[in-house]
Formats: structure tokens, C-alpha cells, sequence
């Protein structure tokens, strides 16, 4: 088993060398940004709206205003911008970030494999291979040191949802340190960006501005779309793609969202939850705050979780949650799943599923 991971690793370091050659187009504390309860299940709102065409701009309005209903909250002031800074309370995690994230989303597999080997998780492994065979899930295990893994269902294709907002934040994070992007840079919302679904900036009028930063934290604490366009329209999404190429992810997207493996997901996570870089507070205070708690972070409350989920509405058939547990020994799970959306008991399968890993985890630490 440790010797099929070797190989992984080498053949991702051999698609890293192929990969270069590859043409691409051109182109905080949390107590600084307004709060908001999380979010129960009973009263969520109805999820990520992604009902617009390929045919449509990416920023194609629903409507150019709110609804009543849909403005019934009160509209949100922003505060102050979350702070950047060179700490973190991550661990510290030194790995070769580019060559594992390749070895990752190399892993295309349609049953359940793994490398674990070690006598005592065997029967926790059986387990969780007998709960997800049958699926149509996509799911990847991973330590943050790639010592060992599991996967299944990842040779298929999933719609990311909301999922992809992560890593382009993360993105964002590092043109920030590059001195790229502003922080305190004001962006004005505009009415053609109005999305019904998830998020707050919904319940303001347009014209209001906020800062990058504050844009950044309401697009992983609340899943804010309409902070996610304000996002891409002024930063765009070549060198976000390019960077995904950059670490073997090959990820095509005209809005933010798009289609991959739940491994290939797995990588971008990965690449996540080793940056270092001065904006690592704000991703975790927004990303470990989220308002959607419901599925691994519910779960495994007694660790912090970095988490972003995804739903796409109105068909309601995906539903999908990413998450960094920082166990004693920090690890990272993707689960991408057909479920039905407003299914009572939808966030079973989460939990069952993050109890088993983090059983698993604990017996090899």
C-alpha cells in the first residue's frame, strides 16, 4: 500500500513537469465583521443559486431587485476590515504542497482503495467501505502530510456548488501577499448582481461598497454569492486557473463553478490548508465560522473545522461538504454526494461518514 502512494506521488511529479508547458489564457478577526447566528436547518435559506445557463454571462441577475420576502432581513453595515496577519494557530505543516496536490487528484478510483494497512483500523476501514459502497458518492481521506489516504467514487464528476469558493479565496489570499490585491479596496454593489440564494448581501439595496476583505469573509462564513461575483468580476478567474494547473488541477469555469472529483477537490483543499501566507486568520475565521453547520463541522464539534459546503439549487440533487478537521494530527475530508436537498435527513450520511473517518484517524495517530 505505501508503495502504490510512491508511485502516486511520482507520476504526479512527472504530470507537474508536463503540466508546465501548458498555454493558459490571459486574462481577519472575526469579531471585525459583522456577525451573524448560524444558520438551522429548519430556517436555511434555499442554498447556492447556480440555475443560470452556460449560453448566460456569469453575471446574468435573477432579477435586478429584491423581493420582499427576499429582503425581510435587515441590511447588513460593514465593519471594520478583518486584519491580515503572519500567524496562525494552524499547526505547522511542511510538505511539498504542488507535487501532493497532483499525487491527490491523480487518484481516480471507482470502488474504495486506501494505502492504511495498520492491523487496528481495519475493522473502522470495513466499515466505512460497506456504509459507502452502493453510493454514488465521491469522497477522499487525507492526513496533511500525505501519509496515508482513502478514496472512492473518484473517478467521477461532480458539480462543485459552492465548494469552489474556498479555493479561490485562498487564491485571492495570495495575490494579496504579492501585493496584487488591496485588502482595503472598496467595491461597489451593483444591481445586476443579485442572487436569490444563499448569502446577506441580498438583504442590502445596491450602491453599497465593501472592502475586499470583508467580500472574502462573507463569501466562506455565509456562502455569499453575490460577494462571490462582486469577487470575480473585479479579479477574474485566469490566474486563478492557472495557479490549479500549477498544482495538477485541470478546473474549467466561466463563473466559479464547474465540474471535478471529489480527488481533485481533495487537491485544491489540500493546497488550502497549507497556505501560510498573511491571510490565513481571515480564511479561518470566516471558513470555521460558517453559517452552514450542519454536516463534518456538526459533527466533529470537538475539533476546530475549516468547511465549505455546496447545494445547487432548485434541483436540489447535489449536496456536498469539504472540510480540515485540525485534529491532533490535522487531516482533510471531501464528500460529494446526489443528495436530495430537502431530504429530512440529508446531513445523516455527513456524519456518519465524518464519525467513521475521524475514528479511523484517531487509531493511527
Amino acid at each position: 500500500m505505501k508503495k502504490q502512494r510512491l508511485l502516486v506521488l511520482l507520476a504526479a511529479a512527472l504530470c507537474l513537469g508536463a503540466c508546465s508547458d501548458i498555454n493558459v489564457e490571459e486574462p481577519p478577526a472575526s469579531s471585525q465583521v459583522a456577525e451573524e447566528s448560524v444558520i438551522s436547518e429548519e430556517t436555511a435559506e434555499e442554498g447556492e443559486s447556480l440555475w443560470i445557463s452556460e449560453e448566460e454571462s456569469a453575471f446574468t441577475a435573477e432579477s435586478s431587485e429584491p423581493t420582499a420576502e427576499e429582503s425581510s432581513e435587515e441590511p447588513v453595515e460593514e465593519s471594520a476590515p478583518p486584519q491580515v496577519t503572519e500567524s496562525s494557530s494552524a499547526p505547522e505543516i511542511n510538505v511539498n504542497t504542488a507535487e501532493i496536490c497532483a499525487a491527490i487528484a491523480a487518484i481516480k478510483e471507482s470502488g474504495f482503495t486506501t494505502d492504511i494497512d495498520d492491523p487496528e483500523a481495519q475493522e473502522k476501514l470495513k466499515e466505512l467501505q460497506e456504509y459507502l459502497e452502493g453510493t454514488t458518492y465521491g469522497f477522499f481521506y487525507c492526513d496533511l502530510e500525505f501519509t496515508r489516504y482513502i478514496a472512492y467514487g473518484t473517478n467521477k464528476q461532480f458539480h462543485t456548488a459552492s465548494t469552489s469558493k474556498l479555493p479561490y479565496i485562498k487564491h485571492l489570499a495570495e495575490r494579496v501577499d504579492a501585493g496584487e490585491i488591496d485588502l482595503s479596496e472598496q467595491l461597489v454593489q451593483l444591481a445586476e448582481y443579485h442572487d436569490p440564494g444563499s448569502g446577506i448581501l441580498k438583504n442590502n439595496t445596491p450602491g453599497g461598497s465593501y472592502s475586499v476583505a470583508t467580500l472574502m469573509d462573507y463569501v466562506l462564513r455565509y456562502s455569499d454569492n453575490i460577494a462571490y461575483k462582486m469577487l470575480i468580476q473585479r479579479f477574474g478567474l485566469a490566474e486563478f486557473k492557472e495557479g490549479l494547473k500549477n498544482i495538477g488541477v485541470s478546473f474549467e469555469t466561466y463563473n466559479g463553478y464547474g465540474n471535478c472529483t471529489a480527488s481533485e477537490m481533495a487537491a485544491m483543499l489540500f493546497d488550502v490548508a497549507t497556505y501560510k501566507g498573511g491571510c490565513v486568520e481571515l480564511i479561518q475565521n470566516a471558513a470555521c465560522n460558517a453559517s452552514y453547520n450542519w454536516q463534518f463541522g456538526a459533527e466533529l464539534s470537538e475539533y476546530k473545522v475549516m468547511q465549505k459546503y455546496g447545494v445547487i439549487k432548485p434541483s436540489n440533487l447535489m449536496y456536498h461538504d469539504i472540510a480540515v478537521v485540525y485534529a491532533p494530527k490535522p487531516y482533510l475530508i471531501v464528500m460529494y454526494t446526489n443528495i436530495n436537498y430537502d431530504s429530512a435527513d440529508k446531513n445523516v450520511p455527513f456524519r456518519k461518514v465524518g464519525r467513521l473517518v475521524e475514528e479511523i484517524d484517531a487509531l493511527l495517530r
